[in-house]
């Protein structure tokens, strides 16, 4: 009897044992085993694209997504090796099947769009348009406007798709300066300059914009305003040389010649040797009052700086001939 209750107490404890085992089994089977095997072949097949085997990555894309049919990421991978390789249809079914298990994987748009567009010019704008039509979804908008702004027959549906992403993302700053640059390179420095306006907002220390902004306001014939924001830029670099000539540019361009001559002799206090800015303030005094004594006495200067420049000599002999028989003139009407 003691020999039965022992064997007995065996077999359970073997029973017990080959259940947990079992279980283990399970468990890695279930919670590891696959999922681990598809990242194997997913990594070794990014390892063979980096050194060009693209077909050797493609087998172990087919590997990965075989092994995760419903994982969207090892499908999208499988579809764009395919499309690296040329094999659009290839592609498309892949892209499809991801699309099929996740209706919104962006990766599988995108993909999609950029077989199309390969295969015929215009067909992946016109599928990604459908497709925000029904799912205006920020990425995929982002998507368009990117596409569209590769293409000058675009730009204006790139402008909009742009806009329309901004409501959403109002505060992704790189969007919005491809935004800024595309409306430039479409002379709707307006709106560019609008745009600037809210990327300073954002970001009110950036001297990029800020600079950016002061010249669009030149460029749009608000020079006022223009000179307001390169005075608040001067406020932290006083002695900037180019800020400066710009804002003296902008001063001139409002007919502030007394303000642009300020400037200009600001810029000469800290370059002595500035011919440019002599010219300049030559220029600026020509049009105030005593304007002729004032640009002979700067041009005079320029001469001694710049003794070959022919066009400041013969500025020079005209003023002085004006000068001079202007004087005589005098001279004759008080003999009579």
């Amino acid at each position: 009897m003691g020999r039965t209750q022992k064997r007995f107490k065996i077999s359970i404890t073997a029973l017990l044992f080959l259940f947990m085992l079992a279980n283990l089994v399970f468990a890695f089977v279930w919670q590891g085993k696959f999922w681990v095997g598809s990242l194997d072949h997913y990594q070794k097949a990014n390892e063979l694209e980096t050194k060009g085997n693209l077909e050797g990555a493609l087998q172990e894309a087919r590997q990965a997504a075989r092994k995760k049919p419903h994982d969207t990421g090892y499908r999208n991978y499988l579809g764009w090796t395919y499309f690296h390789l040329g094999k659009y249809d290839d592609a498309v079914r892949e892209f499809r099947k991801s699309l099929e298990i996740d209706p919104d994987s962006i990766d599988a748009v995108k993909g999609t769009a950029y077989v199309h567009e390969e295969q015929e010019k215009g067909s992946g704008i016109a599928y990604l348009r459908e497709y925000v039509d029904g799912n205006p979804d920020p990425d995929v908008l982002l998507l368009l406007a990117n596409m569209s702004s590769l293409d000058t027959g675009t730009y204006d549906l790139a402008i909009d798709t742009y806009n329309q992403y901004l409501k959403a993302k109002p505060s992704d700053s790189e969007t919005r300066l491809n935004l800024v640059r595309l409306l430039e390179s479409e002379n709707r420095f307006k709106e560019a300059e609008t745009e600037y306006e809210v990327l300073l907002q954002n970001d009110p220390e950036n001297r990029e914009y800020a600079l950016k902004l002061s010249r669009l306001k030149s460029w749009n014939r608000s020079y006022s305003a223009s000179v307001s924001a390169y005075d608040k830029l001067l406020l932290n670099s006083p002695h900037d040389l180019k800020l400066l000539e710009e804002k003296a540019r902008a001063q001139q361009w409002a007919k502030d010649f007394s303000g642009a001559a300020e400037t200009w002799e600001l810029i000469l206090s800290l370059d002595r040797k500035n011919v440019k800015a002599m010219k300049k303030l030559a220029q600026m005094n020509s049009y105030m009052k005593d304007a002729d004594l004032k640009e002979i006495q700067t041009r005079n200067k320029i001469t001694r700086m710049a003794p070959g420049d022919i066009g400041n000599r013969q500025r020079l002999a005209e003023l002085l001939t004006a000068k001079q028989y202007h004087s005589m003139k005098r001279s004759v009407k008080g003999e009579r």
